[in-house]
């Protein structure tokens, strides 16, 4: 994917366990204004995957970004979005790039 696609920045979150609290885990920030491309999913992948229009986008990353099922994103559009998979296509001639699905968050 052409890197100047890639016109908006994201805060990438991940979870890690808190001390001395046992099993609880916080988002912390992990990465800072990450360049991606966040649209809306589209209406045939609405119908087949049981995706919500409005609630579900894909984000696309460079390649080489270190991005998780599970990660929050803070976008540069004003979305919280949870990283729900993750498609890896960095071996993919002139258009390397990752794709991910993701669903708006309500916290």
């Amino acid at each position: 994917m052409a890197i100047a696609l890639l016109v908006h920045t994201t805060d990438i979150y991940r979870k890690e366990k808190v001390a001395g609290k046992g099993l609880t885990s916080n988002f912390v920030k992990k990465y800072e204004a990450v360049k991606c491309l966040v649209v809306p999913a589209q209406v045939g992948d609405t119908l087949n995957q049981n995706i919500t229009i409005g609630k579900d986008f894909n984000v696309y990353f460079e390649p080489n970004t270190d991005i998780k099922q599970g990660d929050r994103l803070t976008t540069s559009t004003g979305l919280t979005l949870l990283v729900n998979g993750v498609a890896d296509y960095k071996d993919v001639d002139k258009v390397a790039h990752i794709e991910t699905t993701c669903s708006t968050q309500g916290d």
